[in-house]
């Protein structure tokens, strides 16, 4: 009868930080850098790692899918439109017809699926790291500069790091945290009616 081998606290330990140092390592110099794991974020990483495309994501939280957890005021059903529903349908979600042009789908279920689809595909997520600044060179956004979101939040003096990018991706949400930094620290003048970060409007669903 074959007896269960002792663990080894030790050889866990070593395992955890050497797979994931090679993952870090891999990945710091990458063709696409999303920043913000909501839905927005998971799709686009879905969609270009499908393709084929290197591309990581960076959360500064533990937990990924942003706010469609709780649907909306903590009913966790989601409404999209047509648009909506056929991506969700793209990535298995069950959709529920509710009126013309009006869908429904369990919130739960429609971020679990998303966020195993998007791994599966190829999309590498970092969790718990945060940017801090963009890595410029001659005026042209390189990359991203990175430090665990516990440094900010214990209010630490501790240096970044920097990643390199191709291109990068603001996933955001309302804060629109990337493209803040580039028009403050850069002063580069954005691709809207203002030329700066407009924020986050009044709610009004048809747009």
């Amino acid at each position: 009868m074959e007896t269960t081998k002792t663990l080894s606290d030790i050889t866990i330990s070593k395992a955890i930080i050497e797979s994931f140092t090679a993952k870090l390592i891999e990945y710091l110099k990458t063709d696409v850098a999303i920043v913000g794991a909501g839905p927005a974020g998971l799709t686009a990483g879905y969609y270009l790692a499908k393709a084929g495309v290197k591309v990581a994501l960076f959360e500064r939280k533990l937990s990924i899918g942003g706010g469609m957890w709780g649907g909306g005021i903590m009913f966790n059903e989601i409404v999209v439109q047509e648009c909506g529903k056929n991506i969700l349908e793209d990535f298995g979600v069950k959709v529920t017809p509710y009126e013309d042009h009006y869908y429904t789908a369990d919130s739960i279920n429609t971020v679990s699926t998303i966020c195993s689809k998007a791994t599966s595909a190829g999309l590498k997520v970092f969790n718990l790291l945060e940017v801090e600044d963009l890595m410029m060179k001659s005026g042209v956004v390189k990359g991203l500069v990175i430090n665990w979101s516990a440094v900010s939040m214990a209010k630490l003096h501790v240096d970044p790091i920097s990643i390199e990018a191709d291109f990068i991706i603001d996933s955001t949400g309302h804060p629109c945290e990337i493209s803040s930094l580039l028009e403050q620290k850069s002063k580069v003048k954005l691709d809207t009616e203002s030329g700066n970060v407009m924020g986050e409007k009044s709610m009004w669903a048809d747009v």
